[in-house]
């Protein structure tokens, strides 16, 4: 009879669960940040709406954060360098090329490009750190990125022939390396500051490097204050913002770098079944074909338990 597990293995599993929940929600929030993305388009300016997004996440994280930051804000003058590069890699950094490509390239070549991040951050982290991935996370990943091209060309591989790239794409590249280099740094972001209290300072100085974009692209406040273009912005500040980074933070840092990159090829999944929900957007066996093969390239990638992330 196999022995019980102990009370620390038990703590290992709950910690390792309670990663992958974070993660698992910060996928969601993501993906449906895709579907508002879309409702916005041609109502709200990108650079209004990253903006806002961050200013009022920045402002939601403000009444937790305000006392503890000012109390630590000798460990901030301290850490500004750190905390200043994973603004603008994390944030800045990679909304605006995001934002920017979106205009010039297509939505598969966005998508392939959000299937090589996982592959990007294991690149990293083996050329900078020398972190290598066992065979069966690497199958994984790679099975991921075939079920995201799956869902991206519509189960047609003639598309792949089809394919062009522009500057758009050469944007949308810089978005994901920045989200990567992003991801790794996290390792180091200053351990006296608590996961609120940091997110909260990346949000604030991450708003700070949209305001001049975002008074460069609009004529006023830039767009109309309806219904739809409030749920927008609010929904975007809420949850992609306020939430998923706080969870994304907390999931790299209890179950490290690697397996939370393999996290993101749920988001086209997940992005399939809001489109489906929100956009009344048909589901075709491609779908199912590439959502199975994701699941299961996870699954496979997370065989190897937590890595190290501090």
């Amino acid at each position: 009879m196999a022995n019980p597990p102990t009370a620390a293995a038990r703590t290992a599993q709950t910690s390792v669960l309670l990663a992958w929940t974070f993660l698992t929600l910060a996928c969601i929030f993501w993906a449906g940040s895709s579907v508002a993305g879309r409702v916005a388009v041609g109502h709200v300016p990108p650079f209004a709406l990253s903006f806002w997004r961050w200013m009022i996440a920045f402002l939601l994280f403000l009444p937790f954060c305000a006392a503890p930051l000012y109390r630590k804000r000798a460990v901030l003058a301290r850490h500004w360098k750190i905390v200043t590069l994973l603004a603008f890699l994390g944030i800045f950094g990679f909304s605006t090329p995001f934002y920017l490509g979106l205009k010039y390239t297509t939505a598969v070549n966005a998508s392939l490009f959000n299937a090589l991040s996982p592959i990007i951050i294991v690149l990293i982290a083996f050329a900078w750190l020398k972190t290598r991935v066992a065979p069966l996370p690497l199958f994984g990943v790679v099975l991921g990125f075939a079920g995201t091209v799956i869902i991206a060309i519509e189960g047609d591989w003639r598309i792949l022939a089809t394919l062009a790239f522009n500057p758009g794409d050469l944007l949308l590249l810089v978005a994901y390396v920045a989200w990567s280099f992003y991801t790794v740094i996290l390792r180091w972001a200053p351990e006296e500051l608590g996961h609120l209290e940091f997110t909260c300072a990346l949000a604030g100085v991450g708003t700070l490097m949209f305001l001049p974009l975002y008074l460069t692209e609009s004529d006023g406040l830039g767009f109309a204050l309806t219904t739809n273009n409030l749920t927008v912005i609010l929904y975007s500040a809420v949850f992609p913002s306020f939430l998923a980074y706080l969870f994304w933070g907390r999931g790299v840092a209890a179950i490290g770098m690697h397996q939370a990159g393999y996290s993101q090829y749920l988001v086209p999944a997940f992005g399939v079944g809001l489109a489906h929900v929100m956009l009344n957007e048909a589901i075709h066996p491609y779908h199912w074909a590439g959502i199975v093969a994701i699941f299961i390239g996870v699954w496979l990638s997370t065989r190897t338990g937590p890595d190290i992330a501090h």
